[in-house]
């Protein structure tokens, strides 16, 4: 058989041979890199919260500034370009800017299939009776907690579904706040303190590490400042659960330290075996790049957070300027939402209701923007009602939404069976809630049902122990019940809050006069004239003058009598 046509000329064969040895370091290249976990590029978005624009909200810790030097030590130890880290403290950390920087805005964006994400979260967190864990925004509202704060589960789902990369890696520093059950009313769970999640849920590319056991209480900055420490003491080598054992140690070591035992704090890895060998100081093998519509969110969501703080001082003029700022080929819904809340602050309605209504119809699935439009076309004498409805068909838990459709359907005798059972519902997240059971003892009263109205007026009063409108409702019950006694007692504790109350002299009164104390009787509708002197629209007071007069005759005449 003749081979020749197989055959290549011989001085071919050298070569191949070079060519054979250019290739198999470059293919073992390939493969090494593979094997070791270098990504194409690398991401983080960093979140830290110190300051919350609720007064009744805060935090002696610094965890705006654990925020900032992980971010640092990201890009100088941790092989993440400038560029790839996106920093997010205090009013810049909405609840708007923190969901879209972890979805569509930014790392849906820039995260590839090739790549590493890692994202740090440093608040306040609030463990919910329902089961989930709340980490608080800066825009958190106290009253209507549960729309406004952020679920661990829906943040980690939101990740999972909206980022592409190679492997996640999420760490939270999470410190526990009573504040929602003690304002708002909503019940925490008794013995939590942290988040935790099901490490099976997470897949084979996802890493949760948590501060601490979900039973333990995370103090202070103790984790950050261990996890900083590991991250300066590691070289590229060392992988995530090379770092976390050497943060772990620390924390617990620093808590028992400090405190000799009286505390201890533990921080939890949740992953798979994989996810332990990621490489999270391994340099990236491509440089940063990000779309120009990437570049736009940061810049817009700098100004926004600048804006939110003059917002929070007062300063709402200033806080136009800065949004005047962004160019109307850059506005996104929350700059619209923003525009609104600002001229809301200002009671300038129109112009509230005409920047929320752009919010809506850029962003219509969110409850807290159609409630907020609502509650400004209200407020501006317009109908409110369907956005009301609206943002409570978008969350049943949204406060906003259901006080909205109570007070806006109160006259409506056919939807009255209806509110009381949205309040009802409400009740089971906000269980303590004195605003929530003082509009239920209205809407009972509604309905005829007059000792469920008292019942409730007087959780409302035991709850909140201030509210000198809530006293003022349980005395009105009272006195139509014929419990004139205790309704002069309410009415008495109404003025000790609110001393100049027409409203409370006037219903004293008529309590006193009901108990016959109509020497009583008479001094309070004197101080109500008095109080009243310049409300010349008030109907009560020529009634006042005529009970007063009868009560003086009356008092006169029994005085000669004896």
């Amino acid at each position: 058989m003749n081979n020749s046509k197989l055959s290549l000329p011989l001085f071919l064969l050298p070569l191949l041979l070079i060519m054979a040895m250019v290739s198999l370091p470059a293919r073992a290249a390939d493969k090494s890199a593979e094997q070791s976990g270098v990504y194409k590029r690398k991401w983080a978005v960093v979140i830290g919260l110190h300051r919350f624009e609720e007064s009744r909200l805060g935090s002696n810790l610094k965890l705006d500034q654990s925020a900032t030097d992980l971010a640092r030590l990201l890009v100088e130890k941790g092989s993440f370009e400038k560029d790839a880290v996106l920093e997010l403290t205090d009013a810049a950390a909405s609840r708007d800017a923190i969901l879209q920087s972890l979805g569509d805005k930014w790392l849906g964006k820039v995260a590839d299939k090739d790549d590493l994400v890692f994202i740090y979260l440093s608040t306040l967190c609030f463990p919910a009776e329902n089961g989930q864990v709340y980490l608080l925004a800066y825009d958190t509202d106290l009253d209507n907690f549960f729309s406004t704060a952020i679920s661990v589960d829906d943040l980690v789902k939101r990740v999972k579904s909206k980022v592409g990369a190679k492997d996640v890696v999420l760490v939270a520093q999470t410190l526990f706040t009573g504040a929602p059950q003690m304002v708002s009313g909503a019940r925490t769970r008794f013995g939590v303190y942290n988040a935790g999640v099901e490490a099976a849920s997470l897949g084979d590319n996802f890493a949760f590490i948590a501060s601490s056991k979900k039973n333990q209480p995370t103090w202070g900055t103790y984790f950050s400042d261990s996890l900083e420490k590991a991250l300066k003491a590691a070289d590229q080598g060392k992988n995530l659960d090379d770092i976390f054992r050497f943060a772990h140690d620390g924390t617990v070591r620093s808590t028992v330290k400090d405190c000799r035992g009286c505390k201890i704090q533990t921080p939890v890895y949740y992953g798979s075996a994989r996810t332990r060998k990621i490489a999270l100081l391994s340099r990236s093998r491509l440089k940063t790049e990000k779309p120009a519509a990437v570049s736009s969110f940061e810049n817009v969501v700098n100004v926004c957070g600048q804006a939110r703080s003059n917002l929070t001082y007062g300063k709402s003029m200033q806080a136009l300027n800065l949004l005047s700022s962004i160019k109307p080929s850059a506005n996104l819904p929350l700059v619209d939402y923003l525009r609104g809340t600002v001229y809301a602050r200002r009671q300038e309605w129109d112009k509230a209701s005409d920047y929320f209504k752009a919010a809506v119809v850029g962003n219509p699935g969110d409850s807290i923007y159609c409630s907020q439009l609502a509650n400004a076309l209200t407020e501006g004498n317009g109908d409110g009602s369907a956005d009301f409805r609206k943002a409570y068909d978008l969350d049943h838990r949204n406060v906003d939404a259901v006080f909205g459709i109570a007070e806006t359907s109160a006259s409506d005798k056919n939807a009255r069976g209806a509110t009381l059972k949205l309040l009802l519902n409400l009740l089971v997240d906000y269980p303590r809630s004195a605003e929530l059971h003082d509009r239920l003892s209205y809407a009972y009263r509604d309905q005829g049902k007059l000792d469920l109205a008292i019942e409730h007026a007087h959780e409302a009063v035991l709850l909140d122990q201030n509210s000198w409108t809530s006293f003022m409702n349980l005395g009105t019950l009272l006195l139509a019940k014929g419990a004139n006694n205790e309704a002069q007692a309410a009415f008495r504790q109404v003025l000790d809050l609110h001393p100049d109350s027409a409203d409370g002299y006037f219903m004293l009164a008529r309590a006193l006069e009901k108990t016959e104390d109509p020497e009583g009787a008479a001094l309070a509708l004197e101080k109500f004239l008095l109080v009243s002197a310049e409300a010349d629209d008030d109907k009560r007071i020529s009634q006042a003058r005529l009970d007063l007069a009868r009560l003086k005759s009356a008092i006169s005449k029994e005085t000669e009598v004896k």
